[in-house]
């Protein structure tokens, strides 16, 4: 078969399997998922190059059998969601209800629609579906800012016309029709406004100082009660019982200058939250260039894939698999259940949470934050006992089906 690729490791076969011996040690895989092409910008751990041509992949979930499980497991080391099997010599509490997930997501702001149409039809389809099919991490939500952002080339809102206070000049713009809209179409959304119009109210929101104010969930199939950046402190202290919450995260660091590795989220990731009753989480941009925007304010951050257009590239970083433990195993309906660790780690950071899918089967996700190898075991009644070790600055995912 003709490849363009100068590595065979980087043509696409049918199954995505490298074993050419030409293959460089970086590039692993899953078996029958495409290789991450692992690139390394000196900051701890690489990221994976996405392309036109070639694009990494992972297989649909498929779970065990009974008796057996499946771990997936990401590191700074370089594993991406690499998938292993174990058996377990046959102790989770899954009469311990907790909340039911909605779902996983990232934000169609404008600066990340400017990148992904930034590059060729052929690698915009290889970044949508890394982020929304079976062969990626099957992100469920978009989060969609109502008019303008800092991640906006420009300042705008909806009611710009001053003293419109019954909204007769209330108009999307062109930003929404030719960028926001069409990405979300199919898609669970969530709005989120940013700023309101600097003339409106007793205490006007100017829409250059940012913040976010908590609205309604719009979305085709449901409503989600949204809370935004929350300014009062720990979700724990929210009531869960009467609003669904849906985090919205935010990662604060700068391409080129630093790296969020899988271990180093913002301490509101996504697994403290929702040990403490949330829903759901929606991620910021779900892409930007090369300096972290377009941002009119300069406000340049990070973000799980970075576009280089000029190559007509993007770079899906470490955060993005960190996410994908998450998104790719919890689908919506699933509910958080009780867990019963028969080591706890005094001097690791050690997180971890399980969940019960609506297929019946469990899903543990554990976070290592230490820099040292630390030893657990999980007990399922239902099941049996399982030993394993999480490796030092790692994120694995367990899944195994209970009996019927």
């Amino acid at each position: 078969r003709s490849c363009h690729s100068p590595s065979p490791c980087l043509c696409p076969p049918p199954l995505g399997s490298c074993h050419s011996p030409q293959c460089p040690p970086g590039l692993s895989s899953a078996a029958g998922g495409r290789p991450c092409d692992a690139k390394d910008f000196g900051h701890g751990s690489p990221v994976c190059a996405c392309s036109a041509t070639y694009c990494d992949t992972l297989d649909p979930l498929v779970l065990p059998a009974p008796g057996s499980y499946i771990k997936y497991e990401s590191s700074k080391a370089g594993k991406r969601l690499e998938r292993s099997e174990g058996n377990f010599h046959l102790t989770l509490d899954t009469t311990q209800r907790y909340q039911k997930v909605k779902g996983f997501g990232g934000s169609i702001t404008d600066a990340a629609a400017i990148n992904i149409q930034s590059l060729s039809k052929a690698a915009q389809n290889h970044l949508i579906r890394s982020y929304f099919s079976e062969e990626g991490i099957e992100y469920n939500l978009v989060r969609v800012p109502m008019a303008s952002t800092d991640f906006s080339i420009r300042l705008y809102t909806y009611a710009d016309a001053e003293g419109d206070f019954e909204l007769r000049h209330f108009n999307l713009t062109e930003e929404d029709t030719h960028m926001k809209v069409s990405p979300a179409g199919r898609l669970c959304g969530t709005t989120a406004v940013w700023g309101c119009w600097p003339w409106g109210g007793t205490s006007p929101r100017d829409p250059r100082r940012g913040g976010i104010l908590a609205i309604g969930g719009i979305q085709p199939r449901g409503t989600t009660t949204v809370r935004g950046f929350w300014p009062w402190g720990d979700p724990s202290q929210w009531d869960h019982r009467s609003v669904g919450i849906l985090a919205m995260g935010r990662v604060p660091a700068r391409w080129g200058r630093s790296r969020v590795s899988p271990l180093r989220l913002p301490p509101g990731s996504a697994l403290q939250n929702l040990n403490n009753y949330v829903t759901g989480w929606t991620d910021w941009n779900l892409a930007l260039d090369m300096e972290g925007g377009p941002n009119w304010s300069k406000n340049y951050v990070d973000s799980p894939v970075i576009v280089d257009s000029s190559k007509d590239v993007f770079y899906k970083q470490p955060m993005f698999y960190h996410l994908g433990h998450f998104s790719k195993f919890i689908p919506e309906g699933s509910q958080r259940v009780g867990l019963a660790v028969s080591k706890k780690c005094h001097r690791c950071d050690l997180e971890h949470s399980a969940f019960l899918r609506p297929d019946g089967a469990i899903v543990l996700v554990v976070l290592n934050r230490s820099p040292t190898d630390v030893s657990f075991g999980i007990s399922d009644p239902h099941v049996g006992f399982i030993e394993a070790v999480a490796p030092s600055d790692s994120i694995q995912t367990f899944l195994w089906k209970q009996p019927a």
